[in-house]
């Protein structure tokens, strides 16, 4: 993530870059962030801590990636503010029970 961003910027769109993983701590300068954009990005390991500072987040776009499976764990630290997840066109080939199940206030999921 660029350093040079405004720190209270509130959309951010990464997307159609290269990078596989997402690293914890990526967004910790910009915790303002409400709309997230990181499709097509190559992205198949997302560490668990990498949206730990994004408590305002509510849109998630993760579409066209390489993600094998839903990372819970990593979603976890928003799955309180998200209103909208996207992560089709992944390779996710299997939803365990309980995937989703702190996303309380979630209104749109597009697998």
């Amino acid at each position: 993530v660029p350093s040079t961003l405004h720190k209270n910027i509130i959309t951010l769109d990464l997307s159609n870059n290269s990078f596989p993983t997402l690293h914890n701590q990526s967004f910790i300068s910009y915790q303002y962030i409400n709309q997230l954009y990181l499709k097509n990005n190559s992205i198949n390991n997302i560490e668990v801590k990498a949206f730990l500072a994004l408590s305002f987040l509510t849109d998630l776009d993760l579409s066209n990636n390489n993600l094998s499976q839903i990372p819970s764990s990593a979603l976890e630290s928003v799955s309180r503010s998200l209103l909208k997840l996207s992560l089709s066109g992944n390779n996710i080939k299997i939803v365990t029970r309980g995937s989703f199940v702190n996303f309380t206030q979630l209104q749109l999921l597009d697998l």
